[in-house]
């Protein structure tokens, strides 16, 4: 990627609903980041800066990171309930998802 080029960061959307109200931004192509706050727009205000924290502590423990300087939200699906499941989490994890998990938690 070039430097200083915008990067989309591809959002998935959850309202939380009953006691623990508010809005989580999941991004699942960029498996352990996620994000929270009380409102829709709120969260979706704080996903650029939380993103760069994700990138920050990726490469702290030597891991591949995207490396935008800036970065534009973009949704992909929005869900409410107090159970979070998007479209993308009825199939199967693959083996390199796994794999990420894996070394994510290690860190």
């Amino acid at each position: 990627m070039d430097k200083g080029r915008k990067s989309d960061v591809r959002v998935w959307l959850h309202r939380w609903e009953g006691n623990g109200a508010g809005w989580n931004a999941w991004s699942l192509e960029h498996l352990g980041f996620a994000t929270w706050a009380p409102s829709r727009d709120g969260v979706l205000l704080r996903t650029p800066g939380k993103f760069e924290e994700y990138q920050q502590w990726l490469a702290r423990h030597g891991a591949a990171a995207a490396g935008a300087d800036s970065t534009e939200v973009i949704i992909v699906e929005e869900v409410s309930g107090n159970e979070v499941a998007f479209a993308d989490d009825l199939g199967s994890a693959e083996p390199g998802e796994i794999s990420r998990c894996l070394e994510l938690l290690d860190f």
